[in-house]
């Protein structure tokens, strides 16, 4: 009997990668590897495997799209840095305007987004369900350039909010 070998992933007859774990994906119009949405789709597909190898493959596949600005903005955010490490700058956002804001650009209010906060556990979970189910799921995305300079902006804000 021959052994199949086994991906870290699905993978279509074609050999190209499929998350199906992913509900975001879209294998029509996968957005363009410098958008925020498809570092945020690369992300999820990182997390939500236990497997070393798969979680590097992941990686590596979505590196290789990016330029050199790209991929050294990526790798920071993987990090879960906003900054180099070398830069000083902070953000100083706390949850509380994280949550007005959500609530301006989804039209929810900060009474129904805080249950949600609770059952979920996770800001991003919370922005996500509140984004697809006020059906903007389709909104242009931001580039992680774009990021990077919004990052910049909020770092040089100053105000009691």
């Amino acid at each position: 009997m021959k052994e199949i070998e086994t991906l870290p992933f699905d993978s279509s007859p074609d050999g190209q990668a499929i998350f199906p774990s992913d509900p975001m994906k879209n294998k029509v119009n996968d957005p363009p590897p410098n958008s925020l949405e498809q570092f945020a789709r690369t992300a999820e597909a990182v997390a939500s495997t236990t497997k070393k190898l798969a979680k590097a493959a992941l990686l590596g596949e979505y590196f290789k799209a990016l330029s050199d600005e790209d991929l050294a903005r990526a790798a920071r955010y993987f990090a879960g840095q906003r900054f180099a490490l070398k830069d000083a700058r902070t953000t100083n956002v706390g949850g509380r305007i994280l949550v007005e804001a959500l609530s301006a650009a989804t039209g929810f209010s900060l009474e129904n987004l805080s249950p949600r906060y609770v059952l979920l556990g996770d800001g991003g979970d919370v922005a996500f369900e509140a984004v697809a189910e006020r059906g903007r799921v389709n909104a242009p995305s931001l580039t992680l350039e774009q990021t990077e300079s919004l990052l910049a902006r909020l770092s040089e804000t100053r105000g009691a909010k």
